[in-house]
């Protein structure tokens, strides 16, 4: 817009120089039977033109408040929302998570060692990594889901061992002369 207005402006000036260069060469030169040009162009037509110009750069001086407005606003609504985020991070810090999942071992796997020859305790330790770590450690529980052993007499124990914030350790026990077919465990860890 502010280019045509300057355009409209140049070209104004030059038709103006071009008429009052000519109007002065050529004055002994006009005869009174030519109709006078330069009357006929710049008459009641440049009032009207220095007047549109006029509202053209009013109209434009308009629009760029305005878009500075729109502009101030706009970034009033961007530091709303980064307001906002960072209230948004402390509500989810203070909510509680949860993950779950479930752990397997069956008769064969290589890791039951022999704890305590006294006691008998044969131990079985798998480690269980969580998929995104708590900000501390949580709490984990367990439940036995699925139990396949050859004897009809059984001792069997799970538990949680070593928890912090990226995983835990699920600790399988029974006793030495009993060794499991397939154990399925489930847990449910929850905290921040």
């Amino acid at each position: 817009m502010a280019r045509f207005v300057v355009f409209l402006v140049a070209v104004i000036m030059v038709l103006v120089g071009v008429l009052v260069w000519w109007g002065d060469a050529s004055q002994a030169s006009l005869s009174a039977s030519k109709p006078d040009i330069r009357g006929w162009l710049l008459g009641d037509r440049l009032p009207r033109l220095e007047t549109d110009v006029v509202r053209l750069e009013e109209g434009q001086k308009r629009s760029t408040s305005a878009m500075g407005e729109r502009i101030s606003s706009l970034e009033h609504q961007v530091e709303e929302l980064k307001t906002l985020v960072v209230r948004l991070e402390g509500v989810e810090s203070a909510v509680a998570r949860l993950e779950s999942g479930a752990v397997s071992v069956r008769q064969d796997d290589g890791g039951w060692q022999l704890a305590n020859i006294f006691t008998r305790v044969r131990e079985f330790r798998q480690r269980v990594e969580f998929a995104k770590p708590f900000t501390q450690p949580p709490r984990v529980m367990m439940g036995i889901v699925m139990l396949d052993f050859n004897q009809e007499k059984i001792r069997f124990q799970s538990s949680a061992e070593a928890i912090d914030s990226k995983g835990f350790t699920v600790l399988f026990s029974t006793r030495a002369e009993e060794r499991p077919r397939e154990v399925r465990v489930e847990w449910l860890a929850f905290g921040r």
